[in-house]
């Protein structure tokens, strides 16, 4: 059924509100609720924690409904009330107010208490909390334009009680409610079997790589025991070798690098060896490490996110960053080799440091790992980039399709509740 607009419009007297359908309401917040901030007990006190108490970070607000089994932290009785945390009732609409999550909107659906980062709205008797939640929703630009700070820039408590909302009677609330329920619902189960899709190829594309870089390309190739527990059998005419001597650590460090090039390892694409983008020397404080073209750089912190990237160019990266130069291998080769989840993983249980895993060099330098043979090397090189390349132009498309479903999901809401369009003729 195609939606139509209302048959009369008036100026709602709110600029970026603008016309609102005849019979609709415009208030502030606070004028049709209840605001209620959260807190957190004393971290330091372990009488206050692990209790029976719901107790949400403002992480946990992410625009959707939040159910009592996603919570992971809880607080006693104690600490509620030696803290400035506070009950929020069930069907409580959360706003987060700092960090990444600024503006975030959550529906509660339970009884819980939130940190000093989230605000509670509880609606009154004449409102649909589940409406105000999509119209929040509705507004999350028009909220971070009261955003100020720096890295941790955030609202406060006045910006969102303030803010102006458009609504009808509280019959055309629950109408308006019932529909958008019924529509995101299967928009979401939808993106969800995309995503669902999307790691599932992402896994296709992990797995193919580390067994063709472990078994080459002959399903009948005579297999040799390589000697490495966690790589088997090797196909027979490959070599075993360590890192260093086939991949050559380059170290050359320059302090305050001026108009390079610059590749950090939040340039780096996990998993799949793509560069995203180049960032700027100028913008890096200390030392760094040259690359020219061809070398293969390997993130060593953290490990297992897969930043690993062949270069194009000349530049600077990150010292956090492992710069290789090919010797008896193939540059792509290397870079696959690399990426593998075998070597990944033994990678990952050599790391030190509990907050920030790193993986030491040398050690990595003595790896030994199964090399192929220059022409095979040229075989399975072919291979990987073409076979990659079909998985990752099927996920951008699925990412398209997400995207999309998710901008139309976004703008239905918008139209909805900002009474641009009728469902009531819907809904009956």
């Amino acid at each position: 059924m195609k939606l139509k607009p209302y048959l009369k419009y008036k100026d709602s007297g709110i600029q970026w509100i603008g016309e609102i359908p005849e019979e609709w309401e415009v208030k502030k917040v606070k004028h049709f609720s209840i605001s209620i901030a959260g807190g957190t007990p004393d971290t330091t006190n372990t009488a206050f924690w692990d209790g029976k108490i719901p107790w949400l970070p403002s992480g946990r607000v992410h625009d959707k409904s939040i159910h009592e089994n996603e919570v992971t932290t809880f607080i006693t009785l104690e600490g509620l009330s030696k803290s400035s945390a506070k009950w929020i009732k069930k069907d409580s609409v959360l706003v987060a107010l700092t960090g990444a999550t600024c503006a975030n909107i959550g529906y509660l659906t339970f009884r819980a208490t939130a940190n000093q980062s989230v605000i509670g709205i509880q609606p009154n008797r004449k409102t649909n909390s589940k409406y105000v939640f999509y119209y929040l929703l509705s507004q999350r630009e028009q909220i971070l334009l009261h955003q100020t700070g720096g890295a941790q820039a955030g609202i406060n408590k006045e910006d969102i009680v303030n803010l102006f909302c458009a609504f009808p009677q509280k019959i055309e609330q629950e109408a308006i409610t019932s529909f958008l329920d019924s529509k995101t619902s299967k928009i979401d189960q939808t993106i969800e079997k995309d995503k669902e899709l999307i790691e599932l190829l992402k896994e296709k594309r992990t797995a193919l790589i580390n067994h063709v870089v472990t078994k080459g390309l002959d399903p009948k190739a005579k297999m040799k025991d390589s000697g490495i527990d966690w790589i088997g059998d090797i196909p027979d005419g490959w070599e075993v070798k360590k890192l260093k001597f086939f991949a050559n650590e380059k170290k050359n460090k320059v302090k305050d690098a001026e108009n390079k090039k610059y590749i950090g390892l939040e340039h780096i694409e996990s998993e799949t060896g793509k560069l995203k983008k180049y960032g700027n020397s100028n913008d890096v404080d200390g030392d760094t490490l040259t690359f020219t073209e061809n070398n293969v750089l390997f993130g060593k912190l953290r490990p297992y996110l897969v930043k690993v990237v062949i270069t194009q160019d000349r530049g600077v990266c990150s010292t956090e960053i492992i710069v290789y130069e090919a010797k008896e291998v193939l540059p792509l080769f290397l870079k696959y080799r690399l990426i593998s989840k075998g070597y990944i993983d033994y990678v990952n249980s050599l790391t030190y440091g509990v907050k920030m895993p790193r993986a030491d060099p040398t050690t990595l330098s003595n790896i030994k790992l199964p090399v192929p043979p220059k022409k095979e090397q040229f075989q399975i090189v072919e291979y990987l980039d073409k076979e990659t390349s079909k998985i990752d132009q099927t996920i951008n498309k699925i990412q398209e399709k997400f995207n999309l479903r998710e901008e139309y999901k976004t703008s239905l809401i918008h139209h909805v509740v900002t009474g641009k369009v009728d469902v009531k003729e819907a809904v009956a």
